[in-house]
């Protein structure tokens, strides 16, 4: 996953997140724990304020199948943090150049209480396969 870096001088910070995910019933399958996983990137391999993380406690992904929701809740906390680099072009994600376009739909998440959005937040980009 990419990630925005801490503002406006880097360093350490913890990143706080969980999950929900959903049937195509919108039957509750999984509402996950709190997780938390320390950051600390080296300089040199920010790129544009973005940092690439593969998540400590999900080292292989998280399954999502087709047609399920995947409700996804994410922060920042530590000494200092009350402020990061984000992104505010979210909702021109449709316009990227990708030939999965349309294999999954991206939308507000109901847990926000910070006026993030699809198009405003720390969540630079999400990597993701396809395996089946």
């Amino acid at each position: 996953m990419g990630l925005f870096e801490r503002h406006p001088s880097g360093g350490a910070w913890k990143l706080g997140y969980k999950y929900k995910l959903q049937d195509n019933n919108d039957n509750l399958i999984l509402d996950s724990q709190v997780w938390e996983e320390d950051i600390n990137p080296d300089p040199s391999e920010v790129v544009d304020h973005v940092i690439k993380h593969r998540f400590v406690n999900h080292p292989d992904g998280i399954e999502v199948r087709s047609g399920f929701k995947f409700d996804w809740s994410m922060w920042m906390s530590g000494d200092g943090v009350n402020r990061c680099y984000m992104s505010e072009t979210g909702s021109n994600y449709a316009t990227i150049d990708n030939p999965d376009m349309g294999l999954f739909t991206l939308k507000d998440s109901s847990n926000s209480a910070n006026a993030t959005s699809l198009n405003r937040g720390i969540v630079a980009g999400i990597l993701y396969r396809i395996t089946g």
